[in-house]
């Protein structure tokens, strides 16, 4: 199956959060991802301790995990994940999760 990009930044969220079985989530002020989708995949993916860790740092234990290469346009300032970030955390979680199933 082919993965299919998420347009928007509240999609790639949504469908993050459907891979955890979390629910339908919002975008913070100025479009931020809720720390709690990042929490909920890196615990989902067997990340060790995600609330300790930051957004950015919760993505590159994910990347790092599935040995996927950082790049500096997954995030942004103010401690926010880009929608090019949430698309390739939402593709290994697509990969892993559902491979589980």
């Amino acid at each position: 199956m082919t993965f299919r990009r998420s347009l928007h930044k509240l999609e790639a969220v949504n469908r993050i959060s459907n891979l955890t079985g979390s629910g339908s989530e919002e975008l913070g002020p100025g479009a931020k991802e809720r720390k709690r989708v990042l929490v909920n995949l890196a615990f989902g993916l067997g990340i060790s301790n995600p609330n300790q860790h930051s957004k950015h740092d919760l993505l590159k234990a994910i990347l790092s995990k599935f040995g996927v290469p950082f790049q500096n346009s997954y995030v942004s300032r103010g401690g926010t994940i880009t929608l090019d970030g949430l698309n390739i955390i939402l593709e290994i979680g697509e990969q892993e999760l559902k491979s589980r199933h």
